[in-house]
């Protein structure tokens, strides 16, 4: 996988910081549509899910 790669622009620290954004900004945009959340969340362990396939 060449995202994989550090780089310029790939390092740990990159990283990192995009993990810390995504969380953040994911998990307030959760707390803020609680229904929407649900829905989504829902379809994403269902598709996931093999027995509920």
């Amino acid at each position: 996988m060449p995202w994989l790669h550090p780089g310029p622009l790939g390092g740990t620290t990159v990283r990192d910081g995009v993990e810390q954004g995504v969380r953040e900004h994911l998990g307030s945009w959760l707390d803020r549509h609680p229904e929407r959340a649900a829905a989504t969340i829902g379809r994403i362990t269902r598709d996931t899910d093999p027995d509920e396939r």
